[in-house]
């Protein structure tokens, strides 16, 4: 089963597309809870084609917390369109009372993102005697600097923060956090190095002094002794503002932030079960009870864990399904089946659900229908061995009808081979038949597939049940599944600008994305410190062997982030110890992974011919699964 936060990652991908379209906003400046605001959003009919309804997305900034809320409006057509090539829409809002700063995109929840090109429509909203909102500068200057959630993430421009602290005139901005700002982004700006920067974020500690009741005070202070060196300092600071302030945003994150900086499994699990106790309706609990659960089961620790949770009802539906596979393995059916329909309850449950406030509702619902489809697909597996046929079919065909969209071309396939056998163990052949040929023509081919499919005619065709030559008949199934195919993988496309930054090879040559005009190009960020890239390394290998002689396919492994001065002794030593073949390239300023947006490696992209970013894939994917899956994608960009 995939990962929660695969679906979520699968979420951001979508949104970094390129800007297609315009918004005029009448009132930019409101005054909060009062005054309306009137958006005419404008895009080329050609970009919306496949869009479905769309949505204002508005990120609601408050004074005291960092990470916004999300809030949506229906943007509606406007009939006063005067361009025939443009489609305009139009939508109203009033900010809320607390808006100190509004950024706003346009999505349909699923194939169309306009983020403005990552920069988002800004908002500054007046409060209600008409002057600036306490929190507005801060928020302003921390939504340019700042590593915010990738749904509400802005493009980075430090220069535009520096020029903001230097013209703020907001009351609210505290001497406190000038001085932070002023000691932090000019770092971010690299006028100086790591060192200096400690040397200056120790004075700055040692002339100043956070209010203790001060969310954002105290979340920089911690990030300011951290950065010092003083973090056990920074510990004590944190777990005092936490239990002080249980409920605020800083509380929580702190809490989360020592879960995953612990310094050994046991440390993990301690601070991973306070996590879950304390904060049970956190986002972050999917990913923390996935990590924790697949822990325990990798110290075979299942019968503790089943103690565990079922006096939990707030296990999210990923670790259920991991326990459900776990009693899977050891052919436990009947424990596998109770743990694989608790996933779909609860991913059906609308009250069980966590949201994240930065995710709108169209958005999170999208989304859901993804977790749903995973959840779906344990119990109908579970049914199927232990010969539920009836049981299995149904769930398997809910899928196939609600949710085929939601999991990817592999997945589909597999859910249509499921059903031909099924229908086939229930004598069913000439539904098994239809079903086969309904999965052939859309693109949802395996050699397995193919088999029955040519065993099922001959079947039917003892009884006259269907006629003509197989060859033919399968020649135009497999035509018209080609084609199905190569749709269903550029249906799932981005759109990623390129980005332009020279990389290096280690005879010194170097190469820019000019050079791979015309090309598909396989792209992928690493370093020889990260564990996951090294393992997806064989994988890599296989594919690059694949294509190597291929000269419209450029391969491009990129090394970055490395911890040493020399990278190029470090990669010479790991490729020393390693026989791999595909092209290796420096980018010595991470400047290349920045531009991308990347967060964690590995992180592999696919750009077509022009060198727009069309597919993305972050983490370590199982390898036949990532071939296969690699191999259409770039099969698709290479028929355009």
């Amino acid at each position: 089963m995939k990962a929660y936060s695969i679906l979520i990652i699968a979420l951001l991908c979508m949104m970094q597309t390129m800007k297609s379209g315009t918004m005029n906003i009448v009132n930019s400046n409101p005054v909060r809870g009062k005054d309306t605001v009137t958006v005419y959003y404008t895009a080329p009919k050609s970009s919306l084609t496949k869009a479905k309804k769309l949505f204002l997305i508005v990120h609601n900034y408050t004074e005291n917390d960092q990470k916004p809320y999300a809030l949506q409006y229906a943007l509606e057509p406007n009939p006063d369109t005067k361009i025939k090539e443009n489609l305009t829409f139009i939508a109203k809002f009033i900010p809320k009372s607390d808006a100190v700063l509004l950024l706003l995109k346009v999505t349909d929840a699923g194939k169309y993102t306009d983020m403005n090109d990552g920069l988002f429509w800004e908002i500054t909203p007046k409060d209600e005697k008409g002057g600036i909102p306490a929190g507005q500068s801060l928020r302003m200057i921390s939504s340019y600097s700042e590593s915010l959630p990738e749904p509400c993430k802005r493009k980075t421009n430090i220069e535009m923060a520096l020029k903001l602290l230097e013209s703020s005139k907001d009351g609210s901005l505290t001497t406190f956090h000038k001085d932070f700002f002023a000691t932090i982004l000019p770092f971010m700006n690299k006028q100086f190095n790591r060192d200096s920067l400690q040397k200056r974020m120790g004075t700055f500690l040692d002339t100043h002094k956070a209010n203790p009741d001060s969310e954002s005070e105290i979340r920089m202070l911690s990030q300011a002794l951290r950065i010092a060196g003083r973090a056990d300092i920074a510990d004590s600071v944190e777990k005092e503002f936490e239990y002080l302030h249980p409920l605020d945003e800083f509380s929580e994150d702190a809490a989360m932030s020592r879960v995953y900086s612990s310094k050994n499994k046991d440390e993990f699990l301690l601070q991973a079960e306070r996590f879950l106790q304390l904060y049970p309706n956190s986002y972050s609990v999917l990913n923390i009870a996935e990590s924790f659960v697949r822990i325990k089961l990798k110290d075979g620790q299942l019968s503790q864990l089943t103690e565990r949770f079922l006096r939990d009802p707030t296990l999210p539906t990923t670790p259920s399904l991991d326990i459900a596979n776990a009693f899977l393995e050891v052919d436990s059916l009947k424990e596998a089946l109770r743990w694989a329909e608790r996933a779909v309850f609860y991913s059906r449950d609308e009250s069980s659900v966590i949201q994240p406030k930065y995710l709108a509702p169209c958005e999170f619902a999208e989304e859901r229908r993804k977790i749903i489809a995973e959840a779906l697909m344990a119990p109908a597996f579970v049914h199927k061995r232990m010969k539920n046929y009836d049981q299995s079919l149904k769930l398997y065909k809910e899928v196939v009808n609600d949710f085929l969209d939601k999991i990817g071309i592999m997945q589909s396939t597999s859910v249509y081979q499921s059903i031909i056998e099924l229908l086939d163990a229930q004598a069913n052949q000439q539904e098994a038949y239809s079903v086969a040929s309904k999965a052939i023509s859309s693109g949802y081919m395996s050699e397995k597939i193919l088999s029955d499919h040519n065993m099922l005619f001959e079947h039917l065709k003892k009884d006259n049940l269907v006629k003509g030559e197989y060859q033919s008949v399968i020649q135009d199934l497999m035509n018209l599944g080609n084609k199905a195919k190569i749709q269903l993988v550029l249906d799932d496309q981005l759109a990623i600008p390129r980005v332009m930054q020279q990389l290096k090879k280690a005879d010194g040559t170097t190469i820019t994305p000019d050079d791979w005009k015309g090309k598909v190009v396989f792209l992928d960020f690493w370093a020889t410190w990260c564990g996951p890239c090294i393992r997806s390394f064989p994988g890599v290998q296989k594919l690059y062997d694949k294509y190597k002689d291929n000269p419209n396919v450029v391969f491009a492994i990129v090394n970055v982030w490395e911890r040493v001065e020399d990278r190029f002794a470090v990669v010479k030593t790991f490729l020393d110890k390693n026989t791999y073949t595909f092209p290796i390239y420096y980018d010595l300023k991470d400047e290349m992974v920045k531009g991308y947006g990347v967060t964690g490696i590995p992180t592999k992209f696919i750009l077509d011919k022009q060198g727009i970013g069309r597919f993305m894939e972050v983490g370590l994917a199982e390898e036949q699964a990532f071939l296969e899956e690699t191999s259409m994608k770039i099969d698709a960009l290479l028929a355009q």
